[in-house]
């Protein structure tokens, strides 16, 4: 399938959709062309099906952020570099420029 610009006008296939196809014993290619979507997301469909038994979209993001163990150590450092929720006027950037001059303590 190439790269388009064009916005898709017909409404994304489900899972259910996808499978039904593979039960009827369509290859990937078949399938992929009667939905007008990719050939991955098809190999991807059909591959957590069988080994999942996955037939619906995931309602909730479950993953946690790259950074979630470092969150509230990050937040002290911007607390103590004089960085405010609220605003950053001159007085907050000064403070920071030479918080960072300085060096923090945690980092010595």
């Amino acid at each position: 399938m190439s790269l388009s610009l064009v916005v898709r006008t017909i409404p994304m296939p489900s899972r259910k959709d996808v499978l039904a196809l593979y039960q009827q014993g369509l290859t990937t290619s078949e399938v992929t062309t009667r939905l007008q979507n990719s050939q991955a997301w098809a190999r991807r469909v059909h591959q957590e099906f069988r080994e999942q038994g996955k037939t619906r979209n995931a309602t909730t993001w479950q993953r946690s952020t790259k950074w979630a163990p470092w969150a509230e150590k990050l937040s002290g450092r911007q607390q103590a570099a004089g960085y405010h929720a609220r605003g950053f006027g001159s007085q907050t950037r000064d403070r920071s420029a030479r918080s960072i001059a300085a060096g923090h303590p945690a980092d010595r």
